[in-house]
């Protein structure tokens, strides 16, 4: 054996290691718990936005289902709602998600709200409009009532 006195360098690629660094990054500079959802500080919502991407169909659904908890609400405005709008959308948009039809739903319920949250999904409707046309019957579905509530 023969031992060297050299170094190397190791060139670690942050994108490939972290693919969801630069969306935590965006989603950690909103003051979470500054924010009110249904259940009071909204401190859950930025875990649940990295979970819809899980490759875990059943953990991307479940957080699905408690981001409706926590963020549809038809009586009053929800503070939470509109600051996760645009994550949410962006999460809809990767190709391999596993929610993607109760997602899409979830963001046509956000917008049947009142307050900003409404507006929010009113502008997120063109980089959603191109899922009418998506080749699964639920997605399409979804999609139509996206566009028919964002349109009354």
């Amino acid at each position: 054996m023969t031992a060297t006195g050299g170094s190397a360098a190791l060139r670690l690629d942050l994108d490939r290691l972290w693919p969801d660094r630069d969306f935590r990054s965006r989603i950690d500079r909103i003051a979470w718990k500054d924010l009110w959802s249904n259940h009071g500080p909204a401190v859950e919502v930025p875990g649940l936005l990295g979970t819809l991407a899980s490759d875990d169909e059943d953990a991307a659904q479940a957080a699905v289902k408690r981001l409706y908890e926590l963020l549809v609400d038809r009586r009053g405005p929800n503070a939470a709602a509109a600051p996760a709008v645009p994550f949410l959308v962006e999460r809809m948009l990767v190709p391999g998600n596993r929610a993607r039809n109760t997602l899409l739903l979830l963001i046509a319920d956000i917008a049947d709200g009142p307050g900003d949250e409404r507006e929010a999904v009113k502008a997120a409707v063109p980089s959603l409009r191109h899922l009418l046309d998506d080749d699964h019957p639920s997605i399409r579905w979804a999609a139509n009532e996206l566009v028919r509530i964002c349109e009354a």
